[in-house]
């Protein structure tokens, strides 16, 4: 067992070689892996009490690397495990501040999203204070004497930054129940269309029943109490002779509907259809169906 398979073993507590193997596939990974602390998504999820769900989004935008089971580097991919490095974890989510209890996970999981609003909506110096307040944890007197600036000035920028980001909070607010009301809209407008569809098909199903009990083919079938689905049966299913089906086909008769339509006197001016073909369709018929051709 080399010295590289043994560390990434004893960091990730993996036994199964095959997996250690896969993970040894990726040498930039394992790289990272000997270089780094990590952890794995249970342990991360039960220490620092994060959310799954929170962990997942973290995931999907990108904002925090990790690698399975397979070795593939920020790859989500069913029936493998996780694991993530732990600096970043840290950095991300707890600011270096060990914290197991729900509370302080959510206190400081909100100053990261202030700090992350900050970043973009205010200027750097207000941006900077607000970090010195919330990540550095310093006192107003600390951040004023850091500044440069009297206590009740560096009050004035606070207020003025909290403002600010409050504001464009709201904003935000609004846009996403403008966006929630259209999408809302977009369904309701999407289920009415899909329950217009679905009385459409309904009309034409009945549409198509009526015309159906109107045909007099269908009007005998029911009456003697025989399948309709028979009237789209094709000419060579019919018990018949070769040289009578012979005869259909040439006559472009190809279903029992299409036979129906027809009098002896119609199919005896077929080419090659004679009396005892004739015979043999009538008495199929009658036999069959009860159909007597005129």
């Amino acid at each position: 067992m080399t010295e590289e398979f043994k560390i990434i073993q004893d960091k990730l507590n993996i036994a199964n070689k095959k997996t250690l193997k896969q993970l040894l596939a990726n040498k930039e990974l394992c790289s990272e892996i000997i270089k780094r602390d990590v952890i794995s998504e249970k342990e991360l999820v039960q220490m620092y009490d994060v959310p799954l769900s929170y962990l997942k989004g973290l995931k999907r935008r990108r904002d925090i690397s990790y690698f399975n089971s397979k070795g593939q580097l920020n790859v989500s991919e069913q029936g493998t495990k996780y694991f993530y490095f732990l600096d970043e974890v840290q950095n991300l989510m707890s600011y270096n501040i060990t914290y197991n209890e729900s509370f302080v996970f959510r206190y400081n999981l909100m100053n990261k999203v202030v700090l992350g609003f900050a970043k973009e909506l205010l200027s750097e110096r207000e941006a900077n204070i607000l970090t010195m307040l919330f990540k550095d944890n310093m006192s107003l007197d600390d951040i004023s004497e850091e500044i440069i600036l009297t206590r009740v000035r560096t009050i004035q920028l606070l207020n003025k930054a909290t403002n600010r980001i409050i504001y464009r909070i709201n904003q935000l607010e609004k846009m996403y129940n403008l966006s929630n009301d259209a999408l809302s809209l977009r369904t309701e407008n999407e289920l009415l269309r899909k329950q217009n569809k679905e009385l459409y098909r309904k009309f034409l199903r009945n549409q198509e029943l009526n015309d159906l009990k109107s045909n007099t083919n269908v009007q005998h079938f029911l009456k003697y109490g025989y399948d309709i689905k028979d009237l789209k049966m094709s000419y060579l299913d019919f018990d018949l002779s070769v040289r009578t089906l012979n005869c259909l086909k040439l006559a472009d008769i190809l279903t029992l509907e299409d036979l129906l339509v027809y009098k002896k006197s119609d199919l005896m001016k077929f080419r090659n259809f004679g009396k005892t073909s004739l015979n043999e369709l009538c008495d199929w018929l009658e036999d069959k169906y009860n159909w007597v051709l005129k």
